[in-house]
């Protein structure tokens, strides 16, 4: 069953069962009937179906929240094409995984107010690698894509046992899209946002940014507004 995209039913023991591409069939038939008639053919061939004993599973568990075993902490991403403000076309979901070290730098060098840092270009390129570019996985920029990613930090206050921490970025980025050489992209982007940290124990307890940017095909005058989100709180779903 060759075909360039779509969809394909597979038996568990790897046989192919069905299939449909967006050319083919009536284009008088509305593409979910279509895409029903293609599972239903799919059942028949397959046989008989017992139903199954199964619950429910997050398979993301660590993703935006808690931490892992290991102390790394797992940051979810959303990202989005944007028109005058609005949302235009899907959302991009992803994460950024930092180590326990590395995560350990969105805390203070010493916590007193006023204090300002720089965090590494390594980290600020990690965190913006998809969010600059929200679609699919040929549009993440690689490391050596990046001309320039900053992300600073600066404690905005303490009170309650709590140090507030301002955060802020501004990335540019220019690479292939998909690695062909006859689509270049570029991006560019800034952010701002804070993180909670627990003064006693000098560990984050939350952090959210908002990034506001463009992306490009071959020229930066035919760019478009992108939007995205970098999340991550301590509390973990029971």
């Amino acid at each position: 069953m060759d075909q360039y995209q779509g969809f394909w039913v597979v038996s568990p023991e790897g046989k192919a069962l069905g299939k449909y591409h967006d050319w083919n069939g009536d284009p008088a038939v509305p593409v979910g009937k279509r895409v029903t008639m293609m599972l239903e053919a799919s059942l028949k061939a397959f046989g008989e179906v017992t139903a199954r004993e199964v619950q429910a599973v997050d398979h993301l568990p660590c993703r935006g929240r808690g931490a892992q075993a290991d102390g790394s902490v797992n940051v979810a991403l959303y990202g989005r094409l944007l028109h005058k403000g609005q949302s235009d076309g899907p959302m991009m979901l992803d994460s950024v995984t930092f180590c326990a070290a590395d995560w350990a730098r969105f805390s203070p060098p010493r916590m007193k107010e006023g204090e300002e840092w720089t965090l590494p270009d390594t980290m600020a390129r990690a965190l913006a690698r998809s969010l600059l570019s929200p679609g699919d996985s040929a549009g993440v920029f690689r490391a050596e894509d990046f001309s320039g990613a900053e992300l600073r930090a600066k404690v905005d206050s303490i009170q309650g046992g709590k140090a507030r921490i301002a955060l802020s970025g501004t990335w540019k980025a220019a690479g292939l899209y998909g690695g062909e050489k006859g689509h270049p992209y570029g991006a560019s982007a800034v952010a701002e946002g804070f993180a909670l940290v627990d003064v006693e124990k000098k560990s984050l307890q939350s952090l959210f940014m908002l990034f506001d940017g463009k992306v490009w095909g071959k020229t930066e005058e035919t760019s478009r507004q992108t939007g995205g989100v970098a999340e991550w709180t301590i509390e973990v779903k029971q």
